[in-house]
């Protein structure tokens, strides 16, 4: 089983890629392992410190699960899981965009801070 530390910290994935990626491998979504590159641009909250990564990994990993594949099908399931989660998400660390949980959770925003990939590991 691979876990965040692997990818995250000494892997060099950024938080969007390792949070697809620890899914797949873990077999909790079944999609292929490649599919991670499609997350490649959206760590650092979208390289804007919008939206955490994280969270897009994560809303990547449900829409893929819960997702349609033509458009007859409808878009309900995947909508509601990824509403789901980002509410829960909120609840839990208070913010959904990158900048506000470091600001929160380490009293800055900066993304180099040394104790930000630690941080990270626990969205």
């Amino acid at each position: 089983m691979s876990n965040a530390s692997d990818y995250f910290v000494s892997g060099g994935f950024n938080c969007a890629e390792t949070v697809f990626r620890v899914l797949v491998d873990n077999g909790i979504v079944d999609a292929p392992r490649e599919h991670v590159r499609a997350l490649t641009g959206l760590g650092g909250g979208l390289q804007r410190n919008l939206v955490c990564g994280a969270v897009l990994g994560a809303a990547t990993a449900l829409s893929w699960t819960y997702g349609r594949t033509d458009m007859s099908g409808s878009r309900d399931p995947a909508k509601e899981v990824v509403q789901l989660f980002l509410d829960r998400f909120k609840e839990e660390f208070g913010e959904l965009n990158c900048r506000d949980l470091r600001e929160k959770h380490l009293g800055t925003d900066d993304m180099d801070a040394p104790e930000r990939r630690a941080q990270c590991l626990e969205f």
